[in-house]
């Protein structure tokens, strides 16, 4: 008995010596002589080497160490007094167990950039988590309860994450709840841009902070090598949406001026023509509406949430805002209350606050999910921004990350730029603009004369696209400016805020996407749709930051040429011309114009070119108009 004893501490002190050899010592160099292999000698193949990825992302200095065997669990989180471990912990994969889908495609992807640390401020609420994204050479999954599996060797990175959850009792979990789906937006974004694509599954959402405090551990995750983003979210107090800005503004325009010509969009020019937006689809992504309200009810909006919608959002009140926005879009015309900008258009709502949670990024890619190229999302909301105002939502590195891979599927994504003042042009904000372009339409918030100046609330700067009114727009829910039989579903309103311009500016988009399957058999892409709205606008007046010219429908289409091989853009220092809507098996010319009256051929003959780089071509400086036909062509 006494032998089997001693026999028992024997073990558990040789287990114990091992332990703290292995935590505290790094193991001896690798040796070319043989000998025993230690744990951190164990099949020696970096992050590098697993995985071969067309993805720029700036590695620490000095190289990963080697990776661990399948399955060994590099820190075991410690335990508490009760003997249960606490924390999650991270588990290197085997060399060739797992990689990117995107990279078994046979494709030449354009390699994407990672996006630099931008400010971390700790929104209002007292219950918080924490979102990351791991950088998309090591493809993070959450495999297991609190375990996380990743390619990489870095073992150094992966015990500071394991450490810093242990002491704070984290958990970790999938942000997404439909994989698959995810993969699914990733690839045909891909195919259809030629991008790499972020890897969206490796967006995790962290909670349980216990000991420091959340905005430290979210500023110690954001520091690690293996993390490229962190967000900081409010569970208890998740971001008001970008309404009306106190005092409710009063009745002071005709009712729905918005519709008619300057300083209203052009919607009824567009409405002559027979288009109302039949053969586009729109979503709404936000927290929540009145589906059976009177003029509502009969749009056949299709709900993509995966629950019911929290009851907090109605306490809130937010349920009049997305009954606000849709009626701006698709109010059905039937002879009373108000009239919706594109109202034969398939209207879609995925909110993201419901009674499974809060999550902001899964609403978004459901509404990607559901959607095609050429249909519009409508990104109803704001985020604390670089300034710790409300900015844009796209703020939000998983926000911005969606956004990247809807609009370069050919999704059209318009935005709120937030009401909190914000100067997108910040020093703040360099970590934001050093990501690049989202393919977004950022919408300003706007007078509703024709000044078209800015609101002293809206953010503003050289990334916010357009501006649409911030005031006055008459729409349903609320009932500030009508409510009949004291009924919450024949209620009225005017709607303001980057709300009521991002609204206006979504079912324009819709609208004029309409109008381009009607004229054109085709489709706007996103940075087409963008260019015309901000070419062909009232010009934006007033004092204040820049928010872009007011939207204008009208003048749009007024400046389109009649033939769609025309295509006007504008000259850049990489300038390129893309002629998508001829056949790809012909023989074509390229022209150029100054007044769309006499044609200069500019490059003679093509044959099986999608593009074509013509700002080498001195001739096209300071032209204007360009297009592409059949080589015989007169």
């Amino acid at each position: 008995m006494k032998a089997n004893i001693k026999l028992v501490f024997t073990l558990v002190a040789v287990l114990c010596v091992a332990w703290i050899a292995w935590r505290f010592y790094p193991g001896p160099e690798p040796s070319s002589t043989g000998g025993g292999a230690s744990v951190a000698e164990t099949p020696a193949a970096t992050a590098a080497e697993a995985v071969t990825s067309p993805i720029a992302h700036t590695q620490p200095e000095g190289e990963l160490a080697p990776k661990a065997a399948a399955q060994t669990v590099l820190s075991t989180p410690r335990a508490d007094g009760e003997g249960a471990a606490t924390g999650f912990s991270i588990l290197p994969r085997a060399e060739g167990d797992f990689a990117d889908p995107l990279l078994g495609l046979s494709l030449a992807l354009t390699p994407r950039q990672a996006h630099p640390p931008a400010p971390l401020h700790l929104p209002p609420g007292e219950v918080h988590e924490i979102q990351i994204k791991f950088i998309d050479e090591v493809s993070a999954r959450v495999e297991a309860d609190n375990q996380v599996a990743l390619n990489s060797g870095d073992r150094e990175a992966i015990q500071a994450i394991t450490d810093l959850a242990v002491q704070n009792g984290l958990s970790i979990e999938r942000n997404f709840d439909d994989p698959d789906s995810i993969e699914m937006i990733r690839e045909r974004a891909a195919r259809k841009s030629g991008n790499m694509q972020a890897d969206l599954n490796a967006t995790m959402r962290v909670s349980g902070v216990q000991g420091q405090t959340v905005l430290e551990v979210a500023q110690l995750l954001q520091a690690s090598a293996l993390i490229e983003s962190v967000d900081i979210l409010s569970l208890d107090m998740p971001p008001p949406p970008p309404a009306d800005i106190a005092p409710t503004t009063p009745d002071l325009v005709a009712n729905q001026t918005h519709l008619g010509s300057n300083p209203g969009f052009g919607v009824e020019h567009i409405w002559n023509l027979g288009v109302k937006g039949a053969g586009v689809k729109f979503t709404d992504c936000e927290y929540g509406y009145h589906p059976n309200h009177e003029d509502l009810v009969d749009s056949g909006i299709t709900d993509l949430s995966p629950a019911a919608i929290e009851p907090e959002v109605a306490a809130n009140g937010w349920d009049d805002h997305g009954t606000a926005a849709l009626g701006i879009t698709c109010a059905g015309h039937n002879g009373y209350g108000v009239n919706g900008i594109a109202p034969d258009a398939t209207i879609q709502f995925s909110s993201e606050w419901t009674v499974n949670g809060y999550n902001r990024s899964s609403a978004i890619s459901r509404a990607i999910a559901q959607s095609q190229d050429g249909d519009v999302i409508l990104l109803e909301m704001q985020a604390t921004g670089g300034q710790g105002g409300f900015g844009p939502a796209e703020y939000s590195s998983s926000v911005w990350n969606l956004t990247k891979t809807a609009t370069d599927s050919g999704i059209i994504v318009v935005a709120a730029a937030g009401n909190g003042g914000e100067d997108m042009d910040s020093a703040e904000y360099q970590a934001y603009r050093d990501r690049g372009d989202s393919g977004a339409i950022i919408v300003g918030a706007g007078s509703s004369n024709t000044t078209h100046s800015r609101l002293s609330y809206s953010t503003f700067g050289s990334r916010v696209d357009v501006q649409a009114w911030g005031q006055s727009v008459l729409t349903t829910g609320y009932g500030g400016y009508a409510n009949y039989g004291s009924d919450d579903l024949q209620t009225y309103s005017r709607f303001s805020g980057t709300s009521s311009a991002s609204a206006c500016v979504g079912g324009l988009a819709t609208l004029f996407q309409s109008y381009a399957k009607a004229t054109y058999q085709s489709v706007f892409t996103p940075i087409e749709m963008r260019q015309y709205f901000k070419r062909f606008g009232h010009a934006q007046g007033g004092s204040g930051g820049l928010i872009g010219p007011a939207v204008a429908l009208d003048l749009v289409e007024a400046a389109l040429p009649d033939d769609p091989s025309y295509i006007e853009i504008q000259t850049s220092p990489n300038l390129q011309l893309d002629y998508r809507l001829q056949p790809s098996t012909s023989s074509f010319k390229i022209q150029y114009s100054a007044d769309q009256s006499t044609w200069v051929d500019l490059v003679p003959s093509l044959i099986g070119t999608d593009t074509v780089d013509i700002s080498a071509h001195p001739d096209s400086a300071d032209q204007r108009y360009y297009r592409v036909q059949s080589s015989s062509a007169p």
